[in-house]
Parts: structure tokens; sequence; C-alpha cells
């Protein structure tokens, strides 16, 4: 199950290495926003999540890579 409209609010986010970097706060057009303890949240795309599980999402790259996979973030109107 890695489809990115399983993607749910309160899942556990880990990276491709096992590093924990937040929860998933926020869903919206194909994106997620990621609640990083003691920093700032930041936005991934869904299309990076390489397994999806009922308590967490993996992320198919590695923590040291993580400041190259944040997009924008979601603009609602």
């Amino acid at each position: 199950m890695t489809s990115k409209n399983y993607v749910k609010v309160g899942l556990w986010v880990y990276t491709s290495d096992g590093e924990k970097i937040g929860d998933v706060a926020e869903v919206s057009d194909g994106k997620f926003r990621v609640d990083a303890s003691m920093q700032p949240d930041y936005w991934l795309n869904a299309n990076d999540i390489a397994t999806l599980g009922a308590e967490r999402v993996v992320v198919a790259f590695p923590k040291e890579a993580l400041m190259q996979h944040l997009v924008e973030e979601v603009q609602f109107t």
C-alpha cells in the first residue's frame, strides 16, 4: 500500500535510513506537511514515499538528503 491517497495525519515519518523526522500534520495536493519536533514544519512530495503502513510513512531518501526533497508550502485559496 504505497498510494499517496492513504497518507493520513498522525502517521510517523521516517527516512530510508531509519531516522524519524516527524509526523504527518497535514495532507494536500499530493504533498504532506511534516511536524518536525523542535524545528519548523516542512512539506514533502507524496511521490517520495517508498512505503506506507498503518503507523508510518517511509520516504525514499536518507536523512542527509532531506533538504533536497523539500517542496514549497501548499497555498490555500
